[in-house]
């Protein structure tokens, strides 16, 4: 077998050169892939290879594995898996470390996005078979759902593939409890979605469907938890879109799209994100295959989806469900969005440090709660440059580092290595360590504080304090018609290059999850609810651009504005 060979391969190539029509986010995995095998592998400091003795072993097995249902029941698999199917497989199964004795995979997480009737179902059997037949001797593997209904629904799909096919079926045993593979005594069991029934499993793998029916991350917390003595560990988070505005799936989709746009690094995670492209018109049905990327192949599939959009057009009331639950689009009461694009901020990256020394600055402060992120931005504005200038600092409580690392899926370890980062404080945040760092920033940086904006949650002491010490503070009320002036200057810098960051990877994180609402009269403001994780260094830059913002509009006197 050789790398040609790799159909899933081949469809990569196919959606990275436009045969076969997909959205950015596809494209941009797909060419992960083509980097990974074309050159990465080969580099000295990339460790990991792409296994062919593997690929033909799956290849191999995929033959004796047949449908069970549809047009193609009773045939291999192997005849009729779609292109993004097989890249889910090859991805999965065949990346191993270089270095190990034991080689151990690449990806350990999924993440698949897709519409209905995509073959959501069969995809997580098939790969759930695929698993056991090739996992560590008496590994534990489960399904999981928010309900025992819904992980059922996959084991039932199992049990039905594994009886279609004779030469697979001897080597399981089938019961109501779980699934047995006899000839590596692995098993596999469908869990109820209580996270309090996963606590005290040991899991190899896990996968879980229909995850953004989930309101919160408890179930995925507690199957993770039952990963932590495990060697191979995988874990397959899989969905169709849902009209709750935040569930547990749609964090994981924005992590995962942070890792394809390069905000984030992370080696580890697999995922093909099925959706329209940002302004794509969902009437266009030449845009519907982005994210039916099966049906749309078909000529029964178009004419089943080309049915269900003309009655979505006679009743209001089933267009939402097309889009959302077809489309895989995110429907909300109130239209949001992301603040700006972060390749286009990357685009606006100092080349070396900033010289603050001389310079008038403005300061703004998000201190939120003492257990969460509090953040201080400083901007000036140079005029030689014609430029915004912005430098910003994160607070975080020291025994929370870890935690928030995990959860948030945020390396704050490196951030604070690179002083982009300060821990403070035990389980909150010192907020007297915060008011000596604003204290010095003066001296630090040879720069004079003009002013200092703040929201007024958690921050009347701490501007009292700022206040006492000879500091002008100005409470920034956290208004879109207050803000929206602010919010625009700072848009519109990003996106004329009109803006200058010192190299800071958490605060592209923070521009990233930032998601904006307009209010009755159009106005834009960051939304923090709706934001996709921690914002803070973005608010506090806002903050201190209104500031400037006004001394451009009023000039210096700050008279009215003060507290």
């Amino acid at each position: 077998m050789d790398f040609k060979d790799l159909k899933g391969l081949q469809w990569a190539y196919e959606v990275v050169n436009g045969d076969f029509i997909a959205n950015k986010w596809v494209k941009l995995e797909c060419q992960r892939y083509i980097d990974r095998i074309e050159t990465l592998q080969y580099n000295e400091d990339f460790n990991y290879y792409f296994d062919l003795k593997e690929a033909q072993t799956i290849y191999g097995l995929l033959k004796y594995i047949n449908f069970a249902t549809g047009v193609y029941a009773n045939k291999p698999m192997a005849n009729h898996l779609a292109g993004y199917q097989w890249m889910v497989i090859e991805n999965v199964f065949c990346w191993f470390d270089k270095d190990a004795e034991n080689p151990q995979k690449m990806i350990q997480e999924v993440y698949l996005q897709m519409g209905r009737k995509s073959s959501k179902s069969v995809l997580c059997a098939l790969l759930e078979i695929l698993i056991m037949l090739r996992a560590p001797a008496y590994s534990q593997h489960a399904i999981a759902g928010l309900t025992r209904d819904i992980s059922g629904l996959i084991k039932k799909d199992m049990e039905k593939i594994i009886n279609c096919s004779p030469k697979l079926k001897k080597y399981f045993k089938i019961t109501r409890e779980q699934i047995l593979c006899k000839h590596n005594q692995t098993t596999c069991k469908n869990l109820s979605g209580e996270a309090n029934n996963i606590n005290g499993l040991l899991l190899e793998t896990f996968l879980v469907d229909e995850v953004a029916n989930q309101p919160n991350q408890d179930i995925i917390g507690a199957l993770k938890l039952s990963q932590m003595s495990t060697t191979s560990r995988l874990a397959c988070f899989i969905s169709t879109a849902y009209d709750l505005e935040h569930n547990a799936f749609y964090e994981l989709i924005d992590y995962a799209k942070k890792i394809l746009d390069g905000t984030v690094e992370d080696i580890h995670t697999f995922a093909l994100i099925f959706e329209l492209d940002e302004g794509d018109d969902y009437t266009d049905e030449s845009n519907w295959i982005k994210a039916s990327p099966l049906q749309m192949t078909l000529e029964s599939g178009r004419k089943f989806l080309r049915d269900e959009f003309n009655k979505a057009l006679e009743v209001p009331s089933k267009m939402a469900e097309f889009r959302i639950k077809i489309l895989n689009e995110r429907l909300s009461s109130s239209k949001f969005e992301s603040f700006i694009d972060v390749q286009t901020l990357k685009k606006c990256k100092a080349d070396k440090p900033y010289n603050w020394n001389g310079k008038k600055v403005y300061l703004g402060l998000d201190m939120a709660q003492t257990n969460d992120n509090v953040s201080v931005g400083m901007v000036t504005y140079d005029d030689k440059l014609g430029k915004i200038v912005v430098k910003s600092w994160c607070f975080i409580p020291s025994e929370k580092i870890q935690e928030k690392t995990i959860r948030e899926k945020v390396d704050y370890f490196r951030y604070i290595r690179e002083g982009h980062c300060h821990s403070c404080g035990d389980y909150v945040v010192s907020y007297s360590f915060i008011e000596n760092f604003i204290m010095n920033i003066e001296n630090e940086y040879g720069v004079e504080i003009v002013g200092i904006g703040y929201d007024r949650y958690n921050c009347i002491s701490t501007a009292n304090k700022l206040e006492d010490a000879g500091y002008t503070t100005i409470e920034v009320r956290q208004h879109s018609s207050t803000l929206h002036p602010a919010l625009k200057w700072l848009e519109e810098s990003i996106l004329q290059s009109d803006f200058i960051y010192e190299d800071n990877e958490l605060l592209e994180i923070n521009f990233s999850n930032c998601r904006t609402v307009y209010d009755n009269n159009m106005n834009k403001y960051i939304n923090k609810k709706k934001s996709t994780g921690k914002i803070d260094m973005v608010i506090a830059l806002v903050n201190a651009i209104y500031l400037l913002n006004l001394e451009n509009t009023t000039g210096d006197n700050f008279g009215a504005y003060i507290l």
